[in-house]
């Protein structure tokens, strides 16, 4: 898997697989976080899905662990704890 690294110039496609991330749902969080400050749900799908158990739905993780805000009409999650 790979992201779009948009804070560089030009951006950069930047190769980022799941397997190399924590089991961990905070860590995990934290992890992606630091590799991109701000996802969209579709970004960040693939990275959670993994994790999901039983009524635990990506959207439930996100809810739980980061913050949403929009710009220009995308919905973006950002981290919930300041680093």
């Amino acid at each position: 898997m790979a992201f779009v690294d948009s804070s560089s110039s030009p951006a950069v496609i930047r190769y980022f697989p799941e397997s190399r991330l924590s089991e961990d749902i905070k860590e995990r969080l934290n992890e992606l976080f630091t590799a991109k400050d701000s996802w969209t749900l579709q970004e960040i799908t693939p990275y959670l899905q993994n994790l999901c158990i039983g009524k635990m739905t990506v959207s439930v993780m996100l809810t739980k662990y980061a913050r949403a805000f929009s710009k220009s009409g995308v919905k973006y999650y950002t981290s919930k704890y300041v680093r």
